[in-house]
């Protein structure tokens, strides 16, 4: 039952990660119904006609898309936290990394699925200085 442990690790990872597919399949449905709708993000009247329609559904969806990938970045940050408090040996290396290249992997498909130029080009920003920050600073101490 030694191996168990690594498995329940991973499960924090594994239910991110469903929760963030199904998700995904529902935002990959609204942009093609926008696609099909004639809907462009270029210009200031056709974004807001963009973000209004079906009563605002696209800012719903940036919403949730912000709000897992805030709970994917907090969710890496205690793993770095954990690990660079533990010290990992063999497997736990190995399972720590996969966790860590899963969560990256999970976020970037929600910021390429978003598929709005200015809020891919923030959330890029956003998550890639969080990672960076949190490793610098737990790996500080």
């Amino acid at each position: 039952m030694e191996g168990s442990k690594y498995l329940w690790g991973s499960l924090p990872t594994a239910i991110y990660v469903t929760i963030t597919i199904m998700f995904l399949v529902n935002l990959d449905r609204l942009n093609k119904q926008l696609l099909e709708g004639g809907f462009s993000s270029e210009g200031l009247e056709a974004s807001m006609k963009l973000l209004g329609n079906n009563d605002w559904e696209a800012l719903r969806y940036f919403g949730w898309t912000c709000a897992l990938i805030l709970v994917g970045l907090l969710y890496g940050c205690m793993c770095i936290y954990v690990a660079s408090r533990h010290g990992l040996e063999g497997v736990e290396i190995l399972i720590f990394t996969l966790n860590i290249l899963v969560l990256i992997a999970t976020i970037i498909c929600l910021i390429v699925f978003i598929r709005i130029p200015i809020f891919q080009a923030i959330l890029s920003v956003i998550v890639a200085g969080g990672f960076i920050g949190c490793a610098v600073y737990f790996y500080r101490q």
